[in-house]
């Protein structure tokens, strides 16, 4: 994937199910700034690692999220 596609790509999930993706963080943070927090971390190892992902970003962004709510 190429950087651009990686960004657009990044743009669209965020566009279409950030609600979701935040609500999810929120719940396993246990606060709304720490599910913030959670979120964007999520979204620039995401970003970082767009190119060499396989598969649906979406699950791997989920993945992320609750191995870095286990710290």
């Amino acid at each position: 994937m190429q950087d651009a596609d990686a960004a657009a790509d990044l743009e669209r999930l965020v566009a279409d199910r950030g609600e979701q993706l935040l609500r999810t963080a929120v719940l396993l943070a246990g606060s709304h700034q720490d599910g913030e927090d959670l979120l964007q971390a999520g979204l620039e190892r995401l970003l970082r690692r767009g190119r060499r992902i396989e598969g649906s970003l979406e699950g791997y962004l989920r993945r992320t999220l609750g191995a870095g709510s286990c710290r």
